[in-house]
């Protein structure tokens, strides 16, 4: 490698470990305060980066958050896809997942609650990246989960299950918090296994 590519390189590790630490920090800021309350300047505080090269980097407040939002979506995507396949796995996955980074579902709240957040932005960033009801439809073909379900109804139900326990003022706390939330997967766990072993005929209801 020639000297000017090993410097081009390096500038441009550098630029890649800036971006992650810069939306790092936009996550927490922004699952503390929301897109109204986050500021671009505390944002800069804890990254230990010049405010400057964050629009440099992301443009304005508007596309950091939507940059922001989209890496949350992306991580808690990869959660359906990184283990065993079906649904009763992911519904484990994904209630460990959101018992142990609270400031994520906090952040896709705030996106869920503010009408000013830039949604469409997000959406556009997240275009490309696979959808968990495609996930669930390919189980669904393997056999695996009851095809008559629609897949984003499964992947709503699943979600809703795992999140209503993370959410003040259910969420546990204290010394007992992990004993809780390994009692309450079990339940989460039994319910989709129960949905999945007893399927029923939606259209006879």
């Amino acid at each position: 490698m020639s000297e000017s590519a090993q410097v081009a390189a390096g500038e441009a590790d550098r630029a890649s470990r800036s971006r992650a630490r810069i939306l790092e920090a936009a996550r927490a800021e922004f699952a503390t305060s929301g897109f109204g309350g986050g500021r671009v300047e505390r944002i800069a505080a804890r990254a230990a980066i010049n405010k400057e090269r964050i629009y440099a980097y992301f443009g304005d407040k508007r596309s950091l958050f939507a940059a922001a939002v989209a890496s949350a979506v992306e991580e808690l995507g990869t959660v359906v896809v990184a283990g065993p396949g079906g649904l009763s796995g992911w519904a484990e996955r994904l209630f460990d997942f959101m018992a142990a980074h609270p400031d994520t579902l906090r952040l896709l709240r705030w996106s869920n609650l503010e009408s000013d957040a830039p949604s469409d932005e997000t959406d556009e960033r997240l275009a490309g990246l696979p959808r968990p009801e495609e996930t669930v439809a390919r189980w669904q073909r393997e056999g695996l989960v009851p095809a008559q379900w629609d897949p984003h109804d499964l992947v709503v139900l699943v979600f809703g299950l795992c999140e209503a326990f993370q959410t003040r003022p259910f969420r546990p706390e204290g010394p007992d918090a992990a004993t809780t939330d390994r009692r309450r997967r079990a339940l989460v766990r039994h319910a989709v296994d129960l949905l999945v072993a007893h399927p029923s005929d939606p259209t006879q209801r």
